[in-house]
């Protein structure tokens, strides 16, 4: 049982602060989480006992370990496939919840944007979206994991991937 003033990651909502553990609002009966996501407005009540996806955010070594990981780490050619097929792809990688998964989905909606680009071409709409929804989740994630302001955390890894090539 996650604790008031935890950090977690809920669903495909991402980062959530436990703001309290008590009885529901609309239910006194029901013990829930009240979760504030670091990234969006609102709150979230959601009973303790749900079989809705949470766990702990990663540690900071965690985080550091899956940025050094991420050279290795490589996208999926899913070129062929019929748009249902992939799509249903991308929504797996999403909801895994795993950060190695949200990598993995980015580096494939990167690489296929590379090589539609050299024919003029971009991605679509729906990858367009998936992609940005694995950045803001992964991104989320690693900035609370290392503690630094979102805005830093595609900066601070591209150094330490730097940093490792120069060693």
């Amino acid at each position: 049982m996650f604790q008031k003033g935890d950090l977690i990651v809920y669903a495909s909502t991402g980062v959530c602060r436990v703001e309290d553990v008590a009885p529901s609002p609309f239910d006194p009966a029901t013990l829930t989480y009240k979760l504030v996501p670091l990234y969006d407005n609102g709150a979230i009540y959601i009973p303790v006992d749900t079989k809705m996806f949470m766990r702990p955010v990663l540690t900071r070594q965690e985080a550091e370990t899956l940025i050094d990981a991420m050279p290795a780490i490589e996208g999926e050619d899913y070129a062929g496939a019929k748009r249902p097929e992939m799509l249903e792809h991308y929504r797996g990688f999403l909801q895994s919840h795993t950060c190695e998964d949200l990598l993995r989905l980015m580096k494939t909606l990167y690489d296929k944007d590379q090589r539609l680009s050299e024919g003029r071409k971009r991605l679509g709409t729906m990858e367009q979206d998936f992609k940005k929804r694995a950045e803001d989740l992964l991104y989320g994630e690693l900035a609370v994991a290392l503690d630094i302001p979102l805005e830093e955390v595609a900066p601070y890894i591209a150094r330490r991937l730097e940093a490792a090539e120069e060693q």
